[in-house]
């Protein structure tokens, strides 16, 4: 019996070892010339969803929405009354609600339509829907308003989106960067979709009730001779889409768009017989199908060659006209989100390389003209899409998913998640 006790005790005793504990997605610091950034461990907060979007309210509320399907499936939401530290589910009070995504000083929130429809019999003016909110998305109301495009700018026989952000100015105009489709191809870009996306602002002087075209601001058409080599790595592009805006001083602007077109004849690393890396290593047929139809009993890490970059342009005049738009070198993926402090820029984006991998965030202290090399805060397999917040200057929360298998089927293996990230100046 006596050594029986001794094991017991022994058992109670023995302390598990420090490795025991270690994760591969502990807290990291960066330095980034000026800036010291820490990134703080990835969280889960929606099993089953992807395509996150988020929206931080004035009270430190945040809402977060993802689709269990491809885009343009069901929505589900989960909601944080604590600044991002837990979360719980919220249900959509109404079949008609739409998470804002812009809140003005008075509390009231609002998001624009997404997909506008042409009004027939009204050459150039489409039909918008806004919906308002005046409880940080508790509930809220849709109401219809209207978009004026002339009918040169955007054909109604084009889709049309108001895919990025919209912003309240110094001035108090609304203005918001759309996307649709050249009415003609780029022959000078082979690269590009046969009638490449184009990216044009549109402006409301009444909190988004009403739209009318302000100016354009992108076209792949617009970026020639060497300026465009960045490009031309083999991919194929979309042209200028899913803008993301910012305001960064009284009437000059910062807008950063996608290019890249990953569904035609994507790049990709040689095959192998077996798994070599469960974090950028995919079977064939797990991998999105888009113009490739890999084998199952093949096994593909990422593209050698990453992403494309986006693009950058700027506007000194409240959005009237438009610098050219060149490639960035630091930038690359799907759907940027920008935050701004006064101070600190900040741009993040996901997809770096194919099959989609990667969530990136980088810095510029100087309004857009020059950035920090990125830091890969979320390194899974993903679509691209996700959401950034700034819950106080120099603290973010940078919001991902995780979307292997990648036809996007097995939902019961994905996953939207979030990570904290804090800037310090040296």
């Amino acid at each position: 019996m006596r050594w029986m006790r001794a094991a017991v005790c022994a058992a109670v005793m023995y302390a598990a070892p420090a490795w025991a504990q270690e994760s591969p997605f502990q807290p990291r610091t960066y330095d980034r010339g000026e800036l010291k950034v820490t990134v703080g461990a990835a969280r889960m907060i929606m099993r089953g969803p992807m395509f996150p979007g988020a929206m931080l309210f004035d009270d430190g509320s945040i809402m977060v929405l993802g689709s269990a399907e491809k885009e343009g499936g069901p929505v589900t939401y989960v909601r944080s009354t604590d600044r991002g530290e837990t979360w719980k589910p919220f249900k959509a009070p109404s079949e008609d609600y739409c998470m804002p995504n812009l809140q003005f000083a008075d509390g009231t929130s609002i998001n624009s339509s997404s997909m506008p429809k042409p009004i027939d019999d009204k050459p150039g003016y489409y039909k918008t829907v806004r919906f308002e909110s005046k409880d940080r998305g508790l509930t809220g109301t849709a109401v219809e308003g209207s978009l004026y495009l002339p009918p040169e700018v955007c054909s109604p026989k084009n889709p049309l989106h108001f895919h990025g952000n919209t912003i309240k100015t110094k001035r108090g105009e609304l203005l918001s960067v759309l996307q649709s489709l050249e009415n003609e191809g780029a022959p000078e870009w082979p690269e590009a979709y046969k009638t490449p996306f184009k990216c044009f602002m549109a402006k409301s002087e009444d909190d988004g009730r009403t739209w009318k075209y302000l100016s354009h601001v992108a076209s792949i058409r617009d970026i020639t001779g060497p300026a465009g080599d960045p490009l031309r790595k083999g991919w194929k592009l979309w042209g200028a889409c899913e803008p993301a805006l910012m305001e960064v001083a009284p009437g000059k602007l910062v807008c950063v768009m996608r290019t890249l077109n990953d569904g035609a004849k994507p790049l990709i690393g040689e095959p192998t017989d077996t798994y070599r890396d469960l974090f950028h290593t995919l079977r064939g047929n797990d991998i999105y199908p888009g113009s490739l139809k890999l084998p199952a009993d093949k096994f593909y890490s990422l593209s050698n060659e990453p992403m494309p970059p986006m693009i950058i342009c700027y506007s000194e005049d409240h959005g009237e006209t438009w610098t050219k738009p060149v490639p960035m070198k630091e930038a690359r993926g799907n759907m940027p989100h920008m935050c701004f402090d006064g101070k600190i820029l900040a741009l993040s984006a996901g997809g770096l390389h194919y099959p989609r991998w990667g969530n990136a965030i980088q810095f510029s202290l100087d309004a857009g003209k020059t950035w920090t090399e990125p830091i890969n805060f979320a390194p899974f397999f993903t679509t691209g899409y996700g959401g950034l917040v700034m819950v106080e200057p120099e603290r973010y929360l940078a919001f991902f998913d995780y979307a292997a298998p990648q036809p996007w089927k097995d939902h019961t293996a994905h996953w939207v998640g979030v990570v904290e990230i804090k800037v310090e100046r040296k």
